[in-house]
């Protein structure tokens, strides 16, 4: 971004940085209630309005750190904080799993609030198994799909070895890694 010194970069961040948070960007419901964000994605069709997603890409999880630079750069106090929270998302992820890696995408239950969002375990059975009231059939579901709470579907479960992958010297192949 140059340093804040090429004003189009400011233009093209402030124009991303309006819709995101308007359609992207969502507290998802946890156990803690922790104050976090994660960056979901939209879908768009002609003529109608965006359609979110609350879903968490193991690739958004670099938006918390551009979030953070840019509100830097630009001086946004509020994107620096944000950033923050998008990363914190990011952890929460992590630190939420049987395994302790994030899934490379998964569903979770969005707040409807951003400022107050306390746990509610039938929203999260509701929005995990939604054909079913027994409760006996939801735990099942949830422990076979291995759903820690607050996640609604695990769409990949694969762990990509990204963060391996960065930290091997760039003269050792792929295949020696595996």
């Amino acid at each position: 971004m140059l340093g804040g010194k090429a004003p189009q970069y400011q233009t093209m961040y402030e124009k991303f940085i309006y819709v995101a948070k308007k359609h992207l960007f969502f507290r998802p419901m946890t156990v803690n209630e922790e104050d976090i964000l994660i960056a979901g994605s939209a879908s768009m069709y002609k003529g109608k309005k965006p359609v979110h997603k609350p879903e968490l890409q193991h690739l958004t999880c670099f938006t918390g750190g551009m979030l953070a630079i840019a509100g830097k750069i630009f001086d946004r106090p509020d994107d620096v904080a944000d950033g923050a929270r998008l990363t914190e998302g990011c952890v929460w992820a992590y630190r939420n799993t049987l395994t302790g890696i994030m899934p490379e995408t998964f569903l979770a239950v969005p707040c409807e609030d951003r400022s107050r969002c306390p746990w509610d375990a039938q929203k999260w059975f509701d929005a995990a198994v939604p054909d079913s009231e027994d409760i006996t059939v939801i735990r099942d579901r949830i422990k076979y799909h291995k759903l820690s709470p607050g996640f609604v579907k695990i769409s990949d479960g694969r762990y990509l070895l990204r963060y391996l992958l960065h930290i091997v010297p760039y003269s050792q192949s792929q295949t020696d890694i595996i």
